[in-house]
């Protein structure tokens, strides 16, 4: 994709949201010379890839998030403050190096959301199959939920997906999570079936045997198809991650 059709899509993106709330206003701006660097401006919100230094960003966002938000939105180690100073340094990290697409949103000095793409930059897991399936996730702070900045912010990074040439996006999302699964059907995902799922990791890492999982809940998994051309192999795919799921044990 070329750096003027990576603006446009992500142009899409901004327009498609102001369409939905049209009550926004001040400036909006995109910048995006590639899908990593994509950013955007729509008056007192930013929303920018994580960078360096961005420990502090992410605290923030996590003081933003209350108890019941914490349990459906956990890639991190909530309850262990010195597990989770490292899990963000990892991600930070994990950015920089253009493994997992990381995103943050922010509203003035407030950290208000927070999204990425597990293994944008290339997934061992689905790639064994000739895939490239990226994992998403997605949270808004509490008292910006409602907004329609959740579906901001999947529409954003099923843009950086695409531009990136990916074949779908997977996610799995609590059955308690009712926001989540409205704003997912919204944006095009469809439900595949029920998935065991490790929590307060990076999921693809554990999927992989990179990292250790303590706890586990059975959630729904969805996918947004990007290339239609490759869909029986996508499905069939992420059937048999479901099975394997499955067949784990904590």
């Amino acid at each position: 994709m070329s750096p003027s059709a990576d603006r446009e899509s992500f142009q899409r993106v901004l327009d498609g949201f102001l369409g939905r709330h049209p009550h926004r206003s001040g400036p909006v701006a995109v910048d995006a010379p590639d899908p990593w660097r994509a950013r955007a401006r729509i008056g007192t919100l930013e929303l920018r890839p994580l960078a360096e230094g961005d420990v502090a960003v992410l605290a923030d966002f996590a003081a933003r998030l209350g108890a019941d938000s914490r349990t459906l939105f956990c890639p991190y180690p909530w309850d262990d403050p010195a597990a989770l100073e490292r899990a963000f340094q990892g991600a930070i990290a994990q950015a920089r190096d253009h493994i997992d697409a990381m995103v943050v949103l922010t509203d003035g000095a407030a950290t208000v959301g927070h999204a990425f793409l597990w293994k944008a930059g290339g997934n061992p897991y689905s790639a064994a199959d000739g895939l490239e399936i990226p994992e998403l996730g997605v949270a808004v702070a509490d008292a910006w939920q409602g907004r329609g900045l959740g579906g901001l912010l999947v529409r954003w990074l099923q843009a950086v997906a695409a531009g990136l040439g990916r074949d779908a996006v997977e996610l799995t999302t609590a059955p308690a999570n009712d926001r989540g699964w409205s704003t997912y059907r919204s944006a095009g995902f469809e439900h595949l079936g029920d998935i065991r799922t490790p929590l307060g990791v990076d999921v693809t890492a554990a999927t992989l045997g990179q990292a250790v999982a303590t706890a586990w809940r059975v959630e729904r998994q969805m996918a947004w198809v990007v290339r239609a051309d490759q869909r029986e192999r996508i499905l069939a795919h992420l059937a048999r991650k479901r099975a394997e799921a499955g067949t784990a044990t904590p």
